[in-house]
């Protein structure tokens, strides 16, 4: 962990840019251009943050940087616009127990279920042969988004070299998410759709930029949403091989049989409006089968439900799937599967899961689940599924507000199952994990899904999933983090408070090493020795592995616990850098009998 940028002055402007094309190696701390891979600052190259055809201007017209405070504008994604996923959190200390925004969460972790799609803020929108550079994040408390974007901005040019930046601040685009693609100009307006009274709900809405215009003019951006229901809350599935549209699936957040509720929406539009036609739409509560009792979901908890990311049907390759969290009416995690035959844009879903090895009841405490309705959000369940170490998994994870759920362990705790490798219907348990505080949000931190932090009040872990142990703990930051996300260096940045200023309401900038391991392997030459008075050359073999199986190269320290053992220097600490080629040989030295012990510690 590295403190690298504190608050200067700077405040209407996002703390780090990331230019988010491949062929350009643009970025900006405060504006500032550096280098991208040594951070060596490069002088007179800043961004210009006026108006089109404006005069220079340092800074925006919008603070982005400002910290909220309880019951404050949240400001999701203002302060790190990088090209890789960036999850911000709600405010601290999120005291609030009303209709407030303090308990809505930042969607973006599970934005899109499709992979190549994956992206922070900052994305690139192009026609084929004209591209702009848009940012975007959530501008205030309710409705209205903000950004700003270089409109037809050439492969060659930087964007401190391009004055014609825009910025704009209208309701409606709530957390815009953009595929980056003029024929399908469309993104998910509105995740969190917010009353006047600060009502907070998932809408889905989608909303068209200005076809026609986009990305070869900068102006008259239209705005036009279309609420899919009340209630829903929407995710990107993927775009259709047979339309040529993009699709979204949808899950209702209500009581009763609404619950169980899962459909697939395409989006098509004009130059002006959003058309939503339904693709899918299940409705019904499922009977018992397979180990699952069926019934209401959670037995008619209000909760958004996130799915999982899309992946390939194992026994069908024209078909994806992904899980759908459902609990039967014993609180036990049976998902639903969602098959979607990309050869026609046909759907189905599957209830009759079968999970051995215990059930999520036995460690997960579903019936106390927090139920909120539209005034009281910030409950969600999000399943995930991923690969690790050639199986395929999937956990569940409980996302509540503040510190709701500090002191009930059982809420806090996840369960991960391997799915069979022909059969996603089979699932096994596998492992538990308790997360120390109410977790808030996560945010993936390598593609595989194998790391991820998980934000609360007052900390921030880094868990790194083997398939041998499930998620362990790797690291803790002690204090609030108010934005972490990835470069595509997959570097770790992240936010939190500023000690350096009255108020503390500006952010310090930090990086975090994305090269933890998951283990560390010694391995002695032998187990025991013969000691006849002479030393006994000998040696141990060491050996780091990141959360994907993968050796890596980290610094590592070791040291010799007793009095008959050096290494062969005559020392008894050491510090080794890890082979990424294979084990790593370190000679020891036996001096005399006894017992010896060698421990060892990542250095970060």
């Amino acid at each position: 962990m590295a403190k690298i940028l504190d608050y200067r002055g700077q405040s209407a402007v996002p703390i780090v840019i990331e230019d988010p094309r491949a062929t350009n190696d643009g970025f900006y701390l405060y504006g500032e251009k550096y280098d991208k891979n040594t951070l060596a600052p490069e002088l007179n190259k800043k961004i210009n943050f006026g108006r089109a055809g404006a005069e220079y201007r340092a800074a925006w017209y919008h603070s982005a940087d400002l910290i909220a405070t309880d019951n404050q504008a949240v400001k999701f994604g203002a302060r790190l616009q990088l090209r890789k996923m960036t999850t911000s959190t709600s405010c601290y200390p999120q005291t609030s127990t009303g209709n407030s925004v303090v308990n809505v969460q930042d969607f973006n972790p599970w934005a899109t279920q499709d992979t190549t799609y994956e992206k922070g803020r900052i994305v690139e929108v192009t026609n084929g042969s004209e591209k702009t550079i848009d940012m975007n994040w959530r501008y205030t408390t309710y409705d209205d988004g903000a950004g700003q974007y270089w409109s037809t901005i050439s492969d060659t040019s930087y964007l401190h070299e391009q004055g014609s930046v825009v910025d704009y601040n209208k309701a409606g685009f709530n957390d815009v998410w953009w595929h980056g693609e003029t024929e399908t100009n469309t993104g998910t307006s509105g995740h969190c759709n917010f009353s006047p009274s600060s009502h907070q709900y998932p809408n889905a809405n989608w909303t068209t930029m200005g076809y026609g215009q986009w990305p070869g003019s900068a102006s008259a951006r239209t705005n036009s949403a279309t609420n899919v229901s009340t209630y829903f809350h929407a995710q990107h599935l993927g775009k259709s091989s047979v339309s040529g549209k993009h699709l979204y699936s949808t899950t209702k957040k209500q009581n009763a049989a609404a619950s169980t509720i899962n459909k697939v929406e395409e989006v098509s539009w004009n130059s002006s409006t959003c058309t939503v036609t339904t693709k899918a739409n299940f409705t019904a509560a499922p009977s018992a089968s397979g180990t699952s009792q069926g019934g209401i979901n959670l037995n008619s908890k209000w909760y958004n439900r996130a799915s999982s990311r899309t992946f390939t049907d194992p026994r069908d390759a024209n078909k994806k799937l992904f899980y759908s969290p459902y609990f039967d009416t014993y609180y036990n995690f049976h998902p639903f599967i969602i098959g979607w035959d990309t050869t026609d844009d046909t759907f189905t879903r599957e209830t009759d899961i079968t999970v051995t090895g215990g059930h999520s009841s036995t460690h997960f405490d579903g019936a106390n689940v927090y139920s909120h309705n539209h005034s009281f959000g910030g409950t969600t369940i999000y399943n995930e599924t991923f690969i690790s170490g050639g199986n395929r998994y999937i956990t569940f994870m409980y996302l509540e507000r503040g510190n709701r759920i500090d002191s009930t362990s059982n809420l806090r705790t996840w369960c991960t199952y391997a799915i069979g490798s022909s059969d996603p219907k089979a699932l096994a348990h596998h492992s538990t994990v308790t997360i120390p505080k109410t977790p808030n949000n996560i945010v993936w931190l390598n593609d595989s899904r194998t790391m991820l932090g998980v934000m609360c009040v007052g900390a921030t872990y880094i868990y790194t999933f083997t398939s041998g142990g499930g998620w362990a703990l790797a690291t803790s930051i002690t204090e609030n983090v108010y934005d972490m996300g990835r470069d595509s260096l997959d570097r770790i940045w992240y936010t939190t408070r500023s000690s350096t200023f009255a108020g503390g309401l500006r952010c310090y900038l930090n990086l975090l090493t994305p090269t933890l391991p998951v283990t560390i392997t010694l391995v002695p030459a032998s187990t025991s020795y013969t000691y006849a008075g002479s030393n006994v050359a000998t040696s141990v073999t060491v050996s780091a592995l990141n959360p994907s199986g993968v050796r890596i190269a980290t610094s590592v320290k070791l040291v010799i616990e007793g009095s008959s053992m050096t290494f062969a220097d005559a020392s008894t600490v050491k510090t080794v850098t890890t082979l990424t080629t294979g084990d790593l040989t370190v000679d020891t030295l036996v001096t005399g009998a006894g017992y010896n012990n060698m421990s060892a510690s990542v250095e970060i």
